[in-house]
Order: structure tokens, then C-alpha cells, then sequence
């Protein structure tokens, strides 16, 4: 019997040496996970803290409420600057006559005052003109469509009438041309 009973003695003290050492091994793991787990949440604050505040990427380039509440801002209303595109035909400048070919981009400031002014390059029946001065107006109108006028301040000084119709987010726009006998259209996004 002493055989016996130290037997079990000894499996009861391996037993609890066995599960003593578990313990210790998981708090041991434990232990070192908080710590990781902790920077990885702070890692994950910190990126969504760059996010929302870097002006050139994230939510921060439009801080604009969407539901229109509290801030007073029509999110309807061109604001800041768009990079456009547009294509079609316009009138030759007297003395030639006929449609001539337009390709253009470039961008358009918006401002509160209902002004823009912009710069463009373009071909006109392929003559390439660069960098053009653009200033103009704009008037949102109560069906959400704007109307808008462009000038070119520099040679070929061209006058050109809009009818654009913006993203509710206020991000994206279409456009299309109002003067008789020309044909342009095209779009522009918020940078």
C-alpha cells in the first residue's frame, strides 16, 4: 500500500506541477498580448486621425455636413477647385465660318460670391492655345441645375454659356453648352 499511495501522491504532484505551469504559460501570454494589442488600437487611432485631417486625402477634403445641417453650406454649390474635361464644336471666329473642333481641359475655382476663375488649355480647329486665364460667374438655380458663364481672358477670348448639374455631395459635375450653333459638354470632379 505505501507503493500505491505514493504512487498517486505522485501524480497528484505531477498533475498540479503540469497545471501550475499552464497557468503560468497563458498569463505569461496574456501578458504579452495586451501590450501588442494596445498599439495595435493605438496604430489604428492614429491612421484614422491622419485620415480625417490631411487636407489631400481623406473625409477632410470635403468637411461638409451631408445632411446640410448646421453649416449653413448648400452641398449643391460648386466650392473649391474642379479639374475639368470637355469636347465638341463651337463656332469659328469670324472671319472663317463653320463649326471648328474643341478639345479642353483644365480646372475651375469656385467661389461664395457665385465667381470662378480657372485656367485652361485647349485645340481649336488644332491650333493649341495653353494656359488660358479663365474668369466667370455661376447661379444655382432652384430645379438644383447652375447655370454658368465662362470667358477666356486671353486670345481666343471666347464667351461660353453652361447648364451644369452637380452631385448631391457636391463633388462631381456634368455640363453642358446653352449657346446656339455650339456643341461642348463634358465634366469635372473636386480635387
Amino acid at each position: 500500500m505505501p507503493s500505491t499511495m505514493l504512487n498517486r501522491a505522485t501524480m497528484r504532484m505531477a498533475d498540479t506541477t503540469e497545471v501550475s505551469g499552464r497557468v503560468t504559460a497563458d498569463s505569461k501570454e496574456k501578458q504579452t498580448m495586451k501590450p501588442t494589442i494596445r498599439r495595435c488600437l493605438a496604430l489604428a487611432i492614429a491612421f484614422l486621425g491622419l485620415y480625417l485631417a490631411l487636407p489631400d486625402c481623406g473625409l477632410a477634403q470635403n468637411n461638409q455636413d451631408q445632411n446640410d445641417q448646421g453649416t449653413g453650406i448648400n452641398l449643391r454649390v460648386p466650392n473649391g477647385t474642379y479639374p475639368f474635361q470637355d469636347s465638341g464644336y463651337v463656332p469659328a471666329i469670324p472671319p472663317a465660318t463653320g463649326l471648328v473642333p474643341l478639345q479642353a481641359a483644365g480646372q475651375e475655382t469656385f467661389f461664395a460670391n457665385g465667381t470662378l476663375t480657372g485656367l485652361v488649355s485647349f485645340s481649336y480647329g488644332g491650333t493649341i492655345f495653353s494656359r488660358v486665364r479663365l474668369s466667370g460667374t455661376f447661379t444655382v438655380n432652384t430645379d438644383g441645375s447652375m447655370s454658368q458663364t465662362v470667358t477666356q481672358l486671353d486670345p481666343p477670348k471666347l464667351t461660353l454659356h453652361f447648364d451644369a448639374w452637380i452631385t448631391r455631395d457636391g463633388n462631381t459635375m456634368t455640363f453642358v453648352n446653352t449657346d446656339t450653333g455650339t456643341i461642348v459638354s463634358g465634366f469635372s470632379t473636386r480635387r
